[in-house]
């Protein structure tokens, strides 16, 4: 076996090593799974809002038409107030996981958490992928830990964030054509 061959084995076992260490570190964070109150903002933006709770009156197409907050983003009456924060692909992911638990509260909660967990961990190891954080696995270590991220997490709200980060990762990585082009579509 060649000394470059080793070397190409060897760093494949660091990058196993480096990922498993990233998913050790965030596995602490899955502890907000057992956590069932939920927040302000939670309130309207998941168990209030319509689009994502309402499966008979809201179609999938609502989501798109309204506000982060279930308002219209263009209200014909003038009463309604919103501040057009467009997330169409947060809501729906919301609304994905009320359909998959659409009676059980305490489910619909663990779920929506484990999908920030879920995000969270995945982003890390997205991050281990691009070119300019590849060689630097210490900065990533520290990105999984911060405490910044656990606001991301256990605040449902917090998933744009997570989501933007992740998807912002994979346009970046401009060495596979068709992560870049579902991130820019």
């Amino acid at each position: 076996m060649t000394q470059q061959a080793m070397w190409k084995k060897d760093k494949g076992l660091v990058n196993l090593y480096a990922d498993a260490i990233i998913i050790l570190l965030t596995l602490p964070y899955y502890v907000s799974l057992y956590f069932h109150d939920t927040f302000i903002d939670e309130g309207f933006a998941v168990t209030r809002n319509q689009d994502v709770t309402s499966n008979a009156d809201h179609t999938w197409y609502d989501v798109l038409v309204h506000d982060f907050w279930g308002q219209d983003l263009w209200p014909t009456d003038g009463i309604h107030w919103t501040h057009k924060s467009y997330r169409p692909l947060v809501t729906y992911s919301f609304k994905l996981s009320y359909y998959l638990f659409p009676e059980q509260w305490t489910l619909q909660i663990m779920s929506l958490r484990f999908f920030n967990c879920v995000t969270h961990t995945l982003t890390c190891l997205i991050m281990r992928r691009v070119w300019f954080f590849r060689d630097n696995v210490y900065s990533i270590f520290l990105f999984a830990v911060h405490p910044i991220h656990v606001e991301n997490i256990v605040y449902m709200v917090g998933r744009a964030d997570s989501l933007a980060t992740m998807f912002w990762l994979l346009g970046c990585d401009s060495t596979n054509f068709f992560r870049v082009f579902v991130c820019t579509v």
